[in-house]
């Protein structure tokens, strides 16, 4: 009735029989549907034999045995988010975790065999996650989304007229979000600041590190509202410490100054440190300041700032149109600041794939390069 042409069972792994109807699907005046069966790693053993998707985005591994060459010991930031949420809902029956199809990837299988009553996968569907999310949160829960980055932008419509317009108690925990290596152009998180941070009612924050996690964690179960939780694609070491409640919109100095204001957050906090210590010894004294609220951002310290009239960089993993960046220059340029906001920040391109450290000197957001530009800014 559709006037869709079906061909199929085809064998996905008989290139000739592929290849032929392939052919006839591309002269066929109507849509067509081909129905294509694979093996997902036929050919190779432990690919073959891989039931929870390790080899669906792999890193370098030994073709013999199949196991990761080098791997990093440290846990994941997926890891160490899914433990503390998970610490906190053993103990609290109303937090339930919604994922679409990110079990693995976002490391939820604590959460799915030790609490599997309040673990629910809807499979690859980022809207219905958000919406059913939101429904939760309306009856009362209060549900947690472990989403991707680049997959969050699918529930756009969702997050504005379900989740921000209701001003439900959802909170989103949004994995691979800033520069993402080994993953490629389509998975690099840089859009979810700039589509937050234009919503009314959500709150965008992210961690330096483990404890921080842990602290946002726990502040977003004491506020009611909407909130986003992102974090790296990186490896970092666990902190088992107790959690804190963080004032809402409140940012950390962490390194005095008074010749110029680095302004950043999440793991490029540690860069920014190293980059003040580097001035330092050039006679350059930098402060440092951590900017773990987005949106809303600390305007009474960033007022103080503006008052010292010195130059201030914001460094950080986002597109830089809808950046924190064009936040605090727009809040500046209204406040009457006389000094300089340089934004360091993803120009308006596409990343590419790459390892992190190719793809941070790739957007010249690697510590020498950010070194180096603010060198050469205060020395003229």
């Amino acid at each position: 009735d559709l006037k869709i042409e079906y061909y199929g069972p085809i064998n996905g792994h008989d290139y000739k029989e592929l290849l032929k109807y392939l052919e006839i699907a591309k002269n066929e005046t109507h849509p067509v549907l081909l129905h294509v069966i694979t093996e997902k790693g036929k050919g190779y053993k432990p690919a073959e034999e891989d039931t929870v998707g390790k080899y669906h985005g792999i890193a370098p591994f030994d073709i013999k045995t199949g196991n990761i060459i080098n791997p990093d010991n440290l846990p994941s930031y997926s890891e160490i988010i899914s433990s503390y949420l998970y610490n906190f809902a053993k103990k609290d029956k109303d937090i339930i975790c919604i994922t679409p199809a990110m079990c693995y990837g976002s490391k939820l299988d604590i959460i799915k065999e030790k609490l599997p009553k309040q673990y629910i996968d809807v499979g690859i569907a980022e809207e219905h996650a958000l919406v059913m999310a939101n429904t939760l949160a309306l009856a009362g829960k209060k549900p947690y989304v472990f989403i991707y980055s680049t997959f969050l932008q699918r529930g756009y419509d969702a997050l504005i007229h379900d989740i921000a317009r209701t001003n439900s108690n959802v909170t989103l925990c949004i994995d691979r979000a800033g520069l993402v290596p080994s993953d490629g152009v389509s998975h690099q998180g840089l859009f979810d600041i700039p589509m937050l941070i234009s919503s009314p009612n959500i709150i965008v924050t992210q961690p330096k590190d483990a404890k921080e996690a842990n602290d946002l964690i726990y502040t977003s179960l004491n506020n009611k509202c909407p909130f986003a939780i992102r974090y790296n694609k990186l490896n970092i070491k666990y902190d088992y410490n107790k959690a804190s409640n963080l004032s809402i919109g409140s940012w950390e100095l962490l390194k005095d100054g008074s010749d110029a204001i680095i302004i950043t957050y999440g793991a490029f906090c540690e860069n920014a440190l190293n980059i003040s210590d580097r001035l330092k010894s050039i006679g350059l004294n930098i402060m440092v300041i951590n900017a773990r609220f987005i949106k809303p951002f600390d305007k009474k310290l960033f007022n103080e700032l503006i008052n010292l009239n010195i130059p201030i960089f914001v460094y950080e993993e986002s597109m830089k149109i809808g950046s924190l960046g064009s936040l605090l220059t727009q809040e500046a340029l209204e406040k009457g600041f006389k000094n300089t906001i340089n934004v360091f920040a993803v120009d308006d391109i596409f990343v590419p794939h790459g390892s992190r450290k190719d793809i941070l000197k790739y957007t010249k957001l690697d510590e020498e390069s950010v070194y180096n530009k603010i060198k050469d800014i205060l020395n003229k």
